[in-house]
């Protein structure tokens, strides 16, 4: 029986988050992409493929790391599983270990709960107070998803580390899911739980936090140590 065939991703476009070799060795059927603009400091590694952007970089950076971040199907139709990590995040166990029993037969999308929310509503009050996107355009997609009948305390996830497999409903999740980030706002965490509420995308969960697993190590933007957990409220 062949192996499925695993891609972990990643997209680094600015200067905070550099490329971090991962601290164990991957299986053979587990393939390392990282998209990094030409030229980048930040690029030499043995273990990551690395790939210019595959979108025009006319968009900001963050939108053109979500992006791709959102568009796995596009990136990847060969693939069996994805899994994105954040450029914060370096790499600490063989992927291959990580798939089984993470997915299954109804969940074909698994990521973590939010480590101090479980509302959009909320988490929309935090981005605007802490300055994390424009406020009109926030308030404005927010409305659209109470206009709609999302509820509130629906959860919330975080999305630094995403493991999805290539299916037809993962396609029309992702594309939907580009699509409310190319509307509104570039937080991704904003759209991701009410595209699953819409499409009634069912969903697998990991233990732990984003901040603290057992998977990869976080490391807050420009700095050189990890740390296992991250207040941002």
């Amino acid at each position: 029986m062949n192996k499925p065939r695993i891609v972990v991703y990643t997209a680094i476009f600015g200067r905070d988050d550099k490329l971090r070799e991962p601290l164990v060795a991957q299986s053979p059927n587990v393939q390392l992409i990282a998209y990094m603009l030409p030229g980048s400091s930040t690029a030499a590694t043995s273990a990551w493929g690395v790939r210019p952007p595959v979108w025009s970089t006319t968009e900001t950076m963050r939108r053109l790391a979500r992006r791709h971040k959102t568009q796995a199907h596009v990136l990847f139709p060969e693939a069996d599983y994805t899994l994105w990590i954040d450029g914060s995040m370096q790499l600490k166990t063989d992927v291959a270990t990580m798939v089984p029993g993470k997915l299954n037969d109804n969940a074909d999308i698994c990521w973590f709960h939010h480590s101090q929310r479980r509302c959009v509503y909320r988490e929309a009050s935090a981005c605007i107070r802490l300055q994390k996107d424009k406020s009109d355009v926030i308030r404005a997609q927010i409305a659209s998803y109470r206009s709609s009948g999302y509820p509130e305390e629906h959860g919330l996830f975080e999305t630094g580390i995403l493991l999805r497999r290539n299916t037809p409903r993962i396609a029309e999740f992702e594309e939907a899911w580009w699509g409310e980030i190319s509307r509104g706002s570039s937080r991704d965490q904003l759209s991701a739980n009410y595209v699953c509420w819409r499409l009634k995308l069912p969903y697998a969960t990991f233990d732990g936090t984003v901040y603290d697993n057992p998977y990869a190590n976080f490391y807050p933007h420009g700095r050189n140590k990890p740390i296992k957990g991250w207040n941002i409220s």
